[in-house]
């Protein structure tokens, strides 16, 4: 092939794949569905890429790093203080359920479909991964309650490696020629996968947080020094013991993410950037090598695997798991329809696919095309579903609304009383111990310290709250308190008061609340003159244009709440609410309140 076409093709991989993800997160479409749709059209439909010219011997090299890099960055997203009292219920879900889901998908597969018993066991250990690059997104979308959106997190992540694993031991333990061999070389590569990939995964990623916490390293190298110890480990655990790598780099990612003595947040959006990039590679590179008339050919036994993976697998292995467990019946019966496959049931079928093929095997032309084929159907049938069902059990809710007051002054504690008055979760702090003092005789909490350790020092109060606002007396506090909680609050999502001085820089700032002359001490004036915080409702009768018009001299609105419960702060760039019918949160002078409706 061509350097000029190698260039061009590598090129248009990243590009329509990146894309994808864009377009997904824009048009609430899984992504991976679109990944999987131009992967078929520029591969194997139209020829424009040629994966095995392409990438020739690399395919296997590349595919497996890249998942190494995805479960390293899933370990990091798990805290275990997020499953406080719900370890035991994951530990059964991933131990006790993907075995109930890998015999019964085994015997369907050999007993009904007819398949040989060693692509049976093979299939069934890779469709035992859930894919949580599938199950987070729509869980967050949704916005599902705890514990359920933790326990499917956690359990999409930690059963990756399990299920790779277990398909690795099970095709190298069927190259053997007797039972005996067979068990033997399970039982022994079962104890050292495991103690292999947890020693260097733990040895490791302590070395990592050595180097980090004695600052050894410069910080424009952290990324890549982090990134090299990644596929480091990876590559040495599996020399010692194939695979046991997926579980290093897993529990690497678990070290990281749950130590407390250095700061790796910029570790993990780094990892969480390459990520996606990589997603998107493997998707449409893998797409691309699928073979369409085997595809074809296997359809009607693919759709019968993924009704009875829906249908039967799922729940039964759900419903054995949480039988003991103190879940309502509605989290266990939501959890029983959410299982989704994704990028690792994709990675590791290819991977086999491509292994079968090189010694032989008669069905090794199926495998890929069948797993492809149940990834798009479990991605479609539980994306359409889950919505609906999360509504109807009542197990969504609408995006965390409880608001991070920075500041606990009059402004701030007048502010606060009437968002929690609306039943807005709110949570002040403030270093000064007179202001928190009298705010004790509010009814909102109030953290007495600075806000850099409330998150350490209180993460449980960090549940629920989904806007900041920054109501202190000095700008640069302001800004620091939204520099510091851009990575726990989207950047929509955090706000502060006008600056007096245009010296600090706009990036630097979060949205402006009220409007540019509302600064701090603009409005405790108002305070000062008699001005307090009050609510009222519109309706089509009275609407917002009605209010703003009658009382515009007399009053400043703040927020709108609108009639789904969303809570919209008023900024410089939005100060009409997009729908009348709602309730407006306001200053006002005392006196007038009798007249404002």
């Amino acid at each position: 092939m061509e350097p000029q076409t190698v260039v061009i093709s590598l090129t248009a991989i990243i590009v329509l794949g990146v894309s994808a993800k864009w377009i997904g997160w824009a048009t609430r479409i899984p992504s991976i569905l679109l990944l999987l749709f131009i992967g078929l059209i520029v591969g194997p439909i139209t020829g424009w890429i040629q994966t095995q010219d392409l990438f020739g011997k690399l395919l296997l090299p590349i595919v497996s790093l890249s998942v190494a890099v995805i479960l390293f960055e899933g370990g990091l997203s798990l805290r275990f203080r997020d499953i406080k009292d719900l370890g035991g219920v994951i530990a059964v879900l991933v131990i006790v359920g993907s075995a109930v889901s890998f015999v019964a998908s085994s015997f369907f597969l050999y007993y009904v479909l007819h398949f040989s018993w060693t692509f049976s066991l093979l299939e069934s250990a890779i469709l035992v991964v859930t894919g949580p690059t599938v199950i987070v997104p729509l869980i967050n979308h949704l916005n599902i309650k705890e514990p359920t959106k933790s326990i499917l997190k956690w359990e999409g992540i930690v059963i990756d490696p399990i299920g790779a694993t277990a398909a690795v031991l099970i095709y190298h333990a069927l190259l053997q020629q007797s039972t005996a061999e067979v068990i033997e070389v399970v039982a022994l590569g079962v104890v050292k996968t495991l103690l292999i990939g947890t020693f260097f995964g733990i040895a490791i990623g302590y070395l990592i947080l050595l180097i980090l916490r004695r600052f050894l390293i410069s910080d424009a190298l952290q990324n890549p020094v982090v990134l090299m110890f990644l596929l480091g480990t990876f590559t040495l655990s599996n020399y010692f013991q194939e695979d046991s790598g997926l579980i290093s780099v897993t529990i690497m990612g678990l070290i990281l993410a749950n130590q407390k003595q250095t700061q790796v947040r910029h570790i993990a959006d780094f990892k969480e950037n390459l990520k996606i990039i990589l997603i998107g590679f493997l998707f449409i590179t893998l797409a691309g090598s699928i073979n369409l008339s085997a595809l074809k050919d296997t359809l009607a036994e693919s759709l019968a695997l993924i009704a009875f993976l829906i249908f039967v697998a799922r729940p039964l292995s759900v419903f054995i798991s949480t039988f003991f467990s103190k879940l309502k019946w509605r989290e266990i019966l939501f959890m029983a329809f959410m299982a989704p496959r994704g990028i690792i049931a994709a990675a590791i079928s290819a991977l086999f696919g491509l292994l079968l093929v090189r010694i032989d095997y008669a069905e090794a032309h199926v495998f890929a095309p069948m797993t492809f084929t149940v990834i798009a159907g479990t991605v479609i049938f539980y994306s359409v579903l889950t919505p609906f069902l999360a509504r109807y059990l009542n197990i969504s809710s609408i995006p965390d609304q409880g608001v991070l007051i920075v500041g606990a002054n009059r402004l701030a504690r007048m502010i606060g009383e009437a968002l929690y008055n609306e039943k807005f979760k709110v949570q002040l702090i403030d270093i000064d111990y007179w202001k928190v003092s009298e705010t004790k005789k509010y009814p909102m909490p109030v953290y007495y310290g600075p806000f850099v350790t409330f998150e350490a020092a209180q993460p449980e109060s960090m549940k629920g709250l989904g806007k900041l606002l920054a109501l202190t007396e000095r700008d640069d506090v302001n800004s620091l308190a939204v520099i510091h909680f851009d990575h726990y609050f989207d950047v929509a999502n955090l706000y502060q008061l006008s600056a007096r001085t245009d010296k600090i820089p706009s990036n630097l700032m979060g949205r402006t609340l009220f409007g540019k002359e509302y600064t701090f001490e603009k409005l405790s004036g108002l305070i000062d003159e008699g001005y307090i915080v009050k609510t009222t409702g519109l309706s089509s009768e009275f609407t917002y244009h009605n209010w703003s018009e009658k009382y515009s001299e007399n009053t400043i609105p703040l927020f709108y709440i609108r009639k789904s419960g969303i809570l919209v702060p008023i900024t410089k760039i939005s100060p009409v609410p997009p729908k009348d019918e709602g309730r407006i949160v306001f200053m006002t002078k005392e006196d007038a309140v009798s007249v404002i409706k």
